[in-house]
């Protein structure tokens, strides 16, 4: 008798932990869509701060590997049309540095971030940081990226994914869209923040 409790003990604790192992999924995969993605962008110039933003994108976040909550990754391609910096003649004139018609998409690939907390630890008020490393392509370039920032609870369940980086354009033969009386930094600050919905549970 003793022996058939402790083995319902056993039983109980192991589904319970497969349970909780199960709902660390940070509300995922979502569809990286202009919906899910807020992303801004910052170029310093001789006159000015040149603010933009990205219009459109696709792509996906997922685990990388569906039972361990520590492995997410991410696929985003962003079209150079998407890039939006409020100046019909601005956008044109940094299509033409990138060469748009030959290379018209940027992707970021970030095949693992790893929070520093557990997702149930959000529930507490807990904002957890992560910080990782990927790639990104231009043109015909790939260099390695970091990114860093924060995760926290938003509303209606939902988990909200912060962060910045930062990218050389010049790195990835983009023309210098420098004119002789204004010089463009070769800097880029990026800023971002991913909505990951709360899943709809089946009635």
């Amino acid at each position: 008798m003793v022996t058939k409790i402790m083995w319902s003990i056993v039983a109980v604790v192991t589904l319970v932990g497969a349970t909780a192992a199960n709902a660390e999924n940070w509300n995922l995969p979502v569809a990286a869509d202009a919906q899910a993605v807020k992303m801004a962008f910052f170029l310093d110039t001789t006159w000015h701060t040149v603010e933009g933003s990205v219009k459109e994108l696709s792509g996906d976040i997922r685990l990388a590997n569906p039972k361990n909550p520590q492995t997410i990754a991410a696929t985003i391609t962003i079209p150079v049309s998407a890039l939006d910096t409020d100046s019909a003649s601005r956008d044109e004139e940094m299509r033409d540095s990138m060469e748009a018609g030959r290379f018209p998409s940027i992707r970021v690939d970030m095949p693992q971030i790893s929070p520093s907390c557990e997702e149930r630890q959000l529930a507490d008020g807990v904002a957890c940081t992560y910080a990782t490393k990927g790639t990104v392509t231009i043109r015909d370039v790939t260099l390695p990226i970091a990114m860093s920032g924060g995760i926290r609870r938003g509303d209606a369940g939902a988990i909200l994914v912060d962060g910045t980086t930062q990218l050389d354009w010049s790195q990835f033969g983009v023309k210098d869209p420098s004119i002789l009386i204004a010089k463009v930094d070769e800097q880029v600050k990026i800023e971002f923040e991913i909505t990951l919905p709360r899943k709809k549970t089946a009635q």
